[in-house]
């Protein structure tokens, strides 16, 4: 029998300049509270005072690379390029593929010593919560340099509504507020984009 039912999750926000340590603390509290009623255990926080939220990827390379290190990430998010800039962002991100590559098939040969015991921990991790409303591409960046699930404060209360609504109306409510959190977050995917092109196109 597993030590625990419960999945990991981490809590990550930013000390911003407007809010005094008791608010920061006690809102921190309750995104636990909130990930807790999800079913999931808080295993980490992880925390940093800033000006303002990072706009790739909430937190400074520092703290993300920490962050990474919990839930068995690679530490680092997406770069992005201007629309005049598609074919040098195709050939970066081809480069980059093969050094991630290469990296990990390194990574893969060190980590046979610690094989077991990492790997239970890292797969333990199955969310982070950000104690912010953060746009879609910090979001995604975010999945994409910690390697797994990412909810800001807004998506962690739809997903408690959704998954406590009983009744038809309250789903039918629930699945409204949803679709419209979900929609700038689809817009902005790159599937999202390859749509509204071919619909332009003509």
């Amino acid at each position: 029998m597993p030590a625990s039912v419960h999945p990991k999750a981490v809590l990550v926000a930013a000390k911003l300049p407007e809010v005094d340590a008791t608010a920061f603390d006690a809102s921190l509290d309750e995104l636990a509270r909130l990930v807790t009623t999800l079913g999931y255990s808080v295993v980490a926080r992880i925390s940093q005072a800033r000006s303002h939220l990072a706009p790739a990827a909430v937190l400074g390379e520092g703290k993300l690379q920490e962050l990474a290190e919990l839930t068995g990430g690679s530490g680092r998010a997406e770069r992005k390029f201007s629309k005049r800039h598609k074919a040098k962002e195709r050939d970066d991100w081809e480069e980059a593929s093969l050094g991630e590559a290469e990296r990990r098939d390194d990574e893969e040969r060190d980590d046979e010593e610690r094989d077991d015991e990492d790997d239970q921990a890292d797969s333990q991790v199955a969310l982070v919560a950000v104690d912010h409303d953060i746009s879609p591409s910090q979001l995604r960046n975010l999945e994409q340099a910690t390697g797994t699930s990412v909810l800001d404060r807004t998506g962690v209360i739809i997903e408690i509504f959704h998954r406590h609504a009983k009744s038809h109306e309250a789903k039918l409510q629930v699945e409204i507020a949803r679709l419209a959190y979900e929609a700038p977050r689809l817009r902005e995917s790159p599937r999202g984009k390859e749509r509204q092109q071919g619909r332009g196109a003509g």
